[in-house]
């Protein structure tokens, strides 16, 4: 079944086969949302004179607040203790951890 947007493109719609049981294709337009406002570049959409109602999903998760110093401070206080301790060697726990397992195919 073909459906028609309200801006004229033709849609491919699977699944339902009830007028009933269709969801109407809402029309997409790209924009930029900058300081709050809906930035359309060159081409803006025709749109209803007046307020419109939008969804506005956002493409890009914002980038999280970078907090450089304060991890450059618990890094430098964390060397400054010698590191972690308590592991012991890595080439004795490997060896441990490789001993303790059963190889496929073979008797444990």
């Amino acid at each position: 079944m073909i459906l028609r947007t309200a801006a004229g493109a033709d849609t491919l719609a699977m699944g339902p086969a009830t007028m009933s049981e269709m969801r109407v294709v809402l029309p997409t337009y790209p924009a930029i949302l900058r300081a709050g406002s809906l930035d359309w570049g060159d081409d803006p959409p025709a749109l209803p004179p007046g307020d419109v109602p939008v969804h506005v999903t956002l493409l890009a998760s914002p980038a999280p607040a970078a907090d450089g110093p304060a991890m450059a401070a618990a890094l430098a206080a964390l060397a400054a203790t010698g590191g972690p301790s308590g592991f012991g060697e890595p080439i004795e726990w490997q060896r441990e951890a490789r001993a303790e397992r059963t190889l496929p195919g073979r008797d444990g």
